[in-house]
């Protein structure tokens, strides 16, 4: 039953493949085939299903690989690969969150800014065990940056409070 059901499931994705003309739908075919040659150990097929997943569809390329190299067992590469990838997706998201940040600023959406800026400091906390001071400037930033928003928003007291932590933020 179970050869029988993974047959139809293959099937079913390369059907998808080769007749769809919809590029996300694809992509999803592909990681789907993925996972399927990973649940039944045939690595090459998953990894060559990744690689044919566009780069809109990339981060099923990341997660895919990072699933291969874990179900095959290659766990040096998998640390290896999970940590380069972990860290882009982190400074993706840091710059990103800062873009957003100076957007709503420029667009006098000062209520919005506070509650990004908060957002990004919990990203810019995930690697404070052991290095307080990492990524100090961004950090420093986002103090004035939240500052400054509840300064325009005229929240004297939260202005003041995001000035404290940025005091504090230089005493590390």
């Amino acid at each position: 039953e179970r050869k029988e059901a993974v047959k139809k499931a293959l099937d079913l994705c390369n059907e998808v493949v080769n007749t769809c003309g919809d590029v996300e739908k694809v992509d999803l075919a592909f990681n789907m085939l993925r996972r399927i040659y990973c649940e039944i150990g045939e690595y090459q097929k998953a990894l060559d299903s990744i690689d044919k997943i566009s780069a809109q569809g990339y981060m099923h390329r990341v997660v895919g690989q990072a699933q291969v190299l874990a179900y095959s067992k290659d766990y040096a590469e998998h640390a290896k690969f999970t940590e380069e990838n972990l860290w882009s997706c982190y400074l993706a998201m840091d710059s990103l969150l800062e873009l957003k940040i100076n957007s709503l600023t420029e667009m006098k959406e000062y209520e919005k800014v506070p509650v990004w800026c908060s957002a990004r400091q919990k990203l810019l906390s995930i690697f404070d065990d052991g290095c307080p001071d990492f990524y100090i400037s961004h950090k420093l930033w986002n103090c004035n940056a939240k500052a400054q928003a509840y300064k325009k928003m005229g929240e004297k007291g939260k202005c003041l409070e995001e000035l404290r932590n940025f005091v504090d933020c230089t005493k590390c």
